[in-house]
């Protein structure tokens, strides 16, 4: 029997700005004449669907795993810590397997460690860690056929592996050389060179795609965060480490500036910054506590509000929203607890989703905002 989604039904429960508020209208004005001002409701994260997958098997707890949002659901990746083949399914806009129930085996051609992927161009582009190198190949849109485009040295790879930068696509990978950007071209992507962002010697490198350019992040071994959008003539930098650092922009603004939020680790605690871009320049605001003794954060904007989540000390995912005053209102999710990679935050299916292999293997919960 199929399994379905579980689902609790919340009053104003519901994802995005499908918000309802039963009540919530304005009463108008009192016999008096006086308005009577109405209190805005107070919102918080709610998990108001879960989903497992007993029949896709996770090579290893540890492992690292990735979600790529696609127009009929999601693409889950995963690729053991301690090297293997990358795995993949795929799941429908209910949540359902599709395709093989056991899951595909996408590359084996190596060992591999680590993964990113993305679409971009309408196909499904996968990059895979070996060693100190990174192999960049094309995916087709059912897991069983790849087309190589190359490989790449360094380790570090951006949220998806190949990024749109004006007329041409980006792979942006970091490692012990610094970040450098090869590029692709032409309808055939044959490789087209590459281009040197930094030198220095980095810790930690993500990049996100960002109105049909690249915004680049990255850590450097002497404790400072650099942020450039690929096409900019220049870099900002700021004097904090931001390690495992990953951004989420809102591009909905009517106004040529535009605002993210930038996620990291430093010292032991996840840290985040608002960030603005304006034309071609970008800049780091205020470096504001998320949480003490925690790790492994994500974010991601889903139209209406920027989610965070992160592994706090216990090991337990902690997921929530940043309020209209900034504020960050969370929750745990009960009996989540991946290991450091083993888990993504991504917005599919009309909602925001972790990702995780817990005790359970293969599994998702869907969070909502509810109103109190």
């Amino acid at each position: 029997m199929r399994a379905l989604y579980s689902v609790d039904l919340l009053t104003g429960c519901l994802s995005g700005d499908d918000l309802v508020v039963p009540g919530s209208a304005n009463p108008g004005p009192d016999p008096g004449g006086v308005v009577t001002p109405v209190d805005p409701p107070r919102l918080i994260p709610q998990v108001c669907g879960t989903r497992t997958w007993p029949t896709v098997e996770p090579d290893a707890k540890a492992s690292d795993v990735t979600v790529v949002p696609t127009r009929l659901g999601a693409t889950i990746l995963a690729v053991a810590s301690d090297g293997g083949p990358v795995r993949g399914f795929r799941v429908n806009l209910r949540g359902e397997v599709v395709g093989d129930p056991l899951g595909t085996t996408v590359l084996d051609a190596a060992s591999y460690t680590a993964i990113s992927a993305g679409v971009l161009d309408d196909r499904l582009v996968v990059g895979a860690v070996d060693g100190d190198r990174t192999t960049l190949s094309i995916v087709s849109d059912d897991l069983t056929a790849t087309h190589e485009l190359g490989q790449i040295e360094g380790t570090f790879l951006g949220e998806a592996p190949i990024m749109p930068a004006r007329d041409t696509r980006i792979a942006v990978v970091g490692g012990p050389g610094g970040v450098t950007a090869s590029t692709f071209g032409g309808v055939q992507w044959l490789p087209q060179g590459s281009l040197t962002i930094t030198k220095a010697a980095i810790q930690s490198m993500t990049a996100t795609a960002y109105l049909g350019d690249s915004l680049i992040a990255w850590s450097t071994d002497d404790n400072q965060c650099h942020l450039k959008r690929f096409t900019a003539p220049s870099e900002t930098r700021d004097m904090v480490a931001c390690d495992h650092v990953r951004i989420a922009v809102d591009p909905t603004s009517p106004t040529t500036t535009k605002t993210g939020t930038l996620v990291y680790e430093e010292q032991g605690n996840v840290m985040r910054s608002q960030i603005t871009i304006e034309g071609m320049w970008s800049q780091f605001g205020a470096h504001t506590l998320v949480a003490t003794g925690a790790s492994s954060p994500r974010v991601v904007f889903d139209g209406v509000r920027t989610w965070i989540s992160y592994l706090d000390g216990h090991g337990d995912v902690i997921v929530g929203f940043l309020d209209a005053k900034g504020g960050f209102v969370s929750r745990a999710l009960i009996d989540v607890r991946p290991q450091h990679d083993a888990y993504e935050l991504a917005y599919f299916s009309g909602g925001v989703h972790v990702v995780s292999i817990s005790e359970q293997g293969f599994g998702a919960q869907r969070l909502c905002v509810k109103a109190l």
